[in-house]
């Protein structure tokens, strides 16, 4: 699967030298397909450090606008929270975007009350900050 993510992202422009913004990387990571951060993290090593560490800055930036909006949500741990709130950035632009609305602590709570999230998107990264 790996192999067939970095042709993909080849055959795109976006090639292993940096995809241009997280919600690229995001998209041909694939994160809901099969919510494993193993083979993503092993697809973020087999970039530049320089880029992977870019998309990390970008994410992180993310995870925290998204982690301070969505602070009435319901039901979870400290633990569960930062799942659930790397799991919707994980989901890709569309939902992290459904999550900064207004509406986004419905949203969020909607996918709580489901069950619907997963850990831990953000595990990725470790293996380029060296975890």
């Amino acid at each position: 699967m790996l192999k067939e993510v970095i042709k993909e992202m080849q055959q795109q422009n976006l090639d292993l030298e940096g995809p241009t913004n997280l919600w690229d990387f995001v998209r041909k990571a694939r994160w809901t397909d099969d919510h494993d951060y193993k083979r993503i993290e092993k697809l973020l090593l087999s970039m530049p450090k320089k880029s992977a560490m870019m998309l990390h800055h970008e994410y992180k930036g993310k995870l925290k606008a998204l982690a301070d909006h969505i602070t009435d949500v319901e039901g979870v741990s400290d633990d569960g929270y930062s799942d659930l709130t790397n799991h919707i950035v994980g989901m890709g632009r569309k939902a992290y975007e459904r999550a900064m609305s207004k509406d986004g602590v419905k949203f969020a709570q909607q996918i709580v009350n489901q069950n619907k999230y997963h850990e831990n998107f953000g595990y990725s990264f470790h293996g380029v900050l060296g975890y």
